[in-house]
């Protein structure tokens, strides 16, 4: 069997699924020309970091690429429920170090280049890294 700790493969397409809703609610923001409501102040502002220089990638916002990335988590998490190869495993573990490397990048660009950090997109942050260390963890 390839998978270390199956207990924890629900707990992932669960991660995945709260990262999409998380992208989703960011995507429709990221559109949305009326005020967010994770504005709190200056240094927590969603609508500063969304809707900034940095939030698209060639015109795609970061949001959608963050929903698909999380659905992409996701669909692996479920084929590993049903069929478990090692191609999967390899998938789920290096999908998961490259959407972690990239949120990496997103927080140090929010932090030190825009100066402002997003509520959502901290959740987002909490959810990629808790999906990486479990499938680290399980596959």
């Amino acid at each position: 069997m390839l998978v270390k700790r199956p207990y924890l493969l629900k707990p992932l397409i669960a991660l995945a699924f709260l990262g999409a809703m998380i992208s989703a609610y960011s995507t429709y923001e990221h559109y949305s020309t009326g005020a967010s409501l994770c504005n709190f102040n200056a240094q927590f502002n969603c609508d500063r970091v969304n809707r900034s220089a940095f939030s698209e990638i060639k015109g795609i916002p970061v949001a959608v690429v963050g929903f698909l990335g999380y659905l992409w988590l996701a669909t692996l998490s479920f084929e590993l429920i049903k069929r478990p190869r090692q191609l999967v495993r390899r998938l789920i573990i290096d999908s998961s170090a490259i959407a972690l490397s990239f949120t990496f990048y997103l927080a140090w660009v929010s932090h030190f280049i825009i100066g402002v950090w997003c509520p959502a997109c901290i959740c987002s942050y909490i959810i990629i890294t808790a999906f990486s260390i479990t499938a680290f963890l399980t596959v």
